[in-house]
């Protein structure tokens, strides 16, 4: 189901509900009886994710103008699962939701085009001023994952420039979804601008996360590759810091282009873990969700805050049943 899982860290009114009106828009947009790219996108539609992203829309919308939200919300997704086709190609991903990524079952020119249309037909579903916000994030993304790319397989690459490329690939696209579930409310701007930033820090703590179950998980629970990350030359905030402690010199040694080094993923567990880099990624991730709560005080008591104050450790608890190592 294309939302397993969101019940566990995400409860808003009528979810389910929302949820399958969100489905229901997709399949409009895409339906199967359309061209060989039209099928191919909406294939990639229905294979999974978690709605996460539209979630945040209507969280943040509470309810008001719900129509505009539920466009809104589906209008993120495709963009969003465009993105995703085009990361599996960069990432020359196999799997994802224990699948064939499009690249892995169609080719990559295919994959290509089906990331483009999902992006496309995104920002022909949103209104103009949602369009406008979904272009300026999709730049900021795509600065991120180059950002990412230039310093692939650099032993030296600073946390700042880790947090940095974090922010705009993975948490700028979270913090528009909540910026536009305020803009469909009609909230002040100072409410709007409240939402972005609790947006900006739990999409940080969000890749973070995303990070260390990569290390610390396996493929057969999270449905596509883990200890990816390493192989790919895409040092995270656990192997900073393990450069940084007492074995930096046997994780500067996993750091190569030859797989031969590489560690398999029980050795870097237990090698990161003792050091204490897991310990000090998971005190940065507090960090991150502490800001996230904080960022929500001028929207009050609305249960769109209460939501969504809930969200980062409710999150963070789902995810840490699902480290393996």
């Amino acid at each position: 189901m294309s939302a397993e899982g969101v019940d566990h860290f995400l409860h808003i009114p009528g979810q389910q509900a929302l949820i399958r009106s969100v489905d229901h828009r997709l399949a409009t947009m895409l339906p199967e009886t359309g061209g060989a790219l039209q099928r191919s996108a909406a294939a990639a539609v229905r294979r999974g994710g978690k709605r996460l992203r539209p979630l945040l829309v209507l969280a943040a919308a509470d309810g008001q103008n719900l129509e505009t939200a539920l466009q809104a919300a589906s209008a993120v997704e495709l963009l969003h699962l465009g993105t995703l086709v085009h990361d599996d190609i960069i990432d020359h991903a196999a799997v994802r939701w224990g699948a064939p990524t499009v690249s892995q079952a169609e080719g990559l020119a295919r994959a290509v085009l089906v990331g483009d249309y999902l992006i496309t037909k995104a920002q022909a579903a949103a209104g103009p001023d949602v369009a406008q916000v979904l272009a300026e994030t999709l730049a900021v993304m795509c600065e991120g994952q180059d950002e990412e790319a230039a310093v692939a397989y650099d032993p030296d690459r600073s946390v700042a420039s880790y947090l940095d490329s974090s922010r705009k690939k993975t948490a700028a696209l979270i913090a528009a979804a909540c910026r536009i579930g305020g803009l469909c409310a009609a909230l002040p701007a100072g409410q709007q601008t409240a939402l972005e930033a609790f947006g900006v820090a739990f999409g940080t703590a969000f890749q973070l996360i995303d990070d260390l179950l990569d290390l610390l998980s396996s493929e057969e629970v999270l449905g596509k590759p883990a200890g990816h990350d390493i192989g790919q030359g895409v040092y995270t905030l656990a192997v900073l810091y393990g450069l940084q402690g007492p074995d930096r010199e046997t994780v500067r040694g996993w750091l190569s282009h030859d797989p031969q080094h590489h560690p398999a993923p029980a050795e870097a567990a237990r090698v990161l873990r003792r050091d204490g880099s897991v310990d000090r990624v998971f005190d940065e991730i507090t960090r991150y969700n502490e800001r996230a709560v904080a960022a929500l005080s001028p929207l009050g008591h609305s249960a769109a805050a209460g939501a969504l104050r809930s969200l980062p450790d409710t999150y963070l608890t789902w995810a840490m049943k699902r480290l393996v190592y």
